[in-house]
């Protein structure tokens, strides 16, 4: 390196904000010599590629702060209820509460904690250009979405393996098969996920820089090499790995359902569709996972290996993939209501059963303030007249036990 004598000229560029008598420029490049340690002969000039380089981030980021909010508040909104319908179903019929159920509800479980902890600020940082929550909770925010994206589908693989079981070794699955060893899988599941993404914590953090004018913070991994590990180990053991085991069941689990039956065989054949109609709906759900996952599963990976410039193009790929991936967490209870009977019939039953209680609360308020403004033998003849008119279906759901019957075979 050369020696800088005392005296020497250095040049000094750096960027700031036009003033306001270059009128169609917003960027400037400030040009300063470093003489004995001060700075002397600056001058002033719009520079012509940064300025339309930040034009451009100002407009990309100007659509970006509108539609990724709205469209994540969606998901907020649709995800929540959707899950949550999903485990009320499962809870109601306590005596269905058999392996697939349990994990389905699993399932839905994840995807909830999925979209409280992370759909939220995800949304916020697509929105601003400074990280809100500090250092903690970027440490923290990463981490529960990489254990989330794991244990769904680490889930799904368990019940492929519930699946393939029940279907190909239904006899040694039946002394296996508890609600007991089915949470305690569970449970080792969680805690394998728990433990397994702990690096995370000390990967992650909030990172400042200059981008052109502007001071901006975000939440990322600085060092490359351990940027490079995680991102591919979060693809092969997130993504690859898992359905690298659930393809092959499927494969296995439809060959001997299809080539079960023979002719004649109406009973064993209606039990073998329904056990197809199970196994169809679980395998459309892994497709749907694969399909929301593999792009910002891709892009994460890619980014980590090559420099990724942000672009209008590689910012709308990002959204993109970001959507794709929060759609799969709301998506499941749509596809569980579309593809399974007994679905549809139990959501029907809870919705009507919320819509007539509401009606009900509504009835009993209408009668409540009857009182306040009618004296009170008016009122109380009122009411007793309201109540003889009151239809039976506000007093009770009227849910038919036939109607309960378990969720899946």
């Amino acid at each position: 390196m050369d020696n800088i004598t005392i005296g020497t000229l250095i040049p000094v560029p750096h960027y700031v904000l036009c003033p306001e008598f270059f009128e169609d420029f917003k960027v400037c490049k400030s040009m300063c010599y470093f003489e004995n340690g001060n700075f002397t002969n600056c001058s002033l000039s719009p520079d012509e590629d940064y300025d339309q380089e930040y034009k451009e981030a100002l407009s990309v980021e100007s659509v970006t702060k509108i539609v990724v909010p709205t469209l994540f508040a969606i998901f907020f909104l649709l995800g929540i209820a959707g899950n949550a319908l999903v485990l009320k179903v499962l809870v109601s019929h306590k005596h269905m509460q058999n392996t697939t159920n349990i994990l389905l509800g699993s399932l839905a479980l994840t995807d909830l904690l999925f979209i409280v902890l992370c759909v939220p600020y995800t949304a916020i940082e697509f929105a601003m250009t400074q990280w809100m929550f500090g250092r903690i909770w970027c440490k923290v925010s990463q981490y529960f979405i990489s254990v989330t994206a794991c244990a769904s589908i680490w889930t799904l693989v368990l019940i492929s393996v519930s699946r393939y079981r029940a279907i190909l070794h239904p006899i040694a699955n039946l002394k296996m098969r508890s609600r007991r060893n089915t949470y305690l899988v569970l449970c080792a599941l969680w805690l394998i996920v728990l433990v397994g993404n702990i690096p995370t914590l000390f990967m992650f953090d909030e990172f400042n820089y200059i981008y052109i004018i502007e001071v901006r913070s975000t939440c990322l991994t600085v060092n490359i090499f351990h940027n490079k590990i995680f991102y591919t180990c979060f693809f092969v053991f997130g993504f690859v790995l898992p359905l690298a085991i659930i393809c092959p069941l499927y494969g296995m689990i439809l060959r001997k359902l299809i080539y079960s039956v023979g002719p004649g065989d109406y009973k064993n054949s209606k039990v073998i569709q329904s056990k197809l109609k199970v196994s169809r709906m679980i395998c459309i759900v892994v497709i749907v996972f694969a399909i929301c996952w593999l792009p910002i599963d891709l892009i994460l990976l890619i980014q980590s290996f090559t420099s990724f410039e942000p672009t209008k193009a590689t910012t709308a790929i990002l959204i993109t993939a970001n959507c794709m991936a929060y759609i799969n967490s709301c998506i499941n209870p749509i596809l569980y209501g579309f593809l399974s009977k007994n679905f549809r019939k139990s959501y029907r039953n809870l919705l009507c059963c919320f819509a007539r209680r509401s009606s009900k609360v509504r009835f009993e308020m209408r009668n409540f303030r009857s009182l306040t403004m009618h004296d009170r033998f008016n009122s109380t003849a009122s009411t007793r007249l309201d109540r003889n008119v009151t239809p039976d279906r506000l007093n009770s759901c009227d849910i038919k036990r036939q109607e309960r019957m378990g969720i899946l075979s």
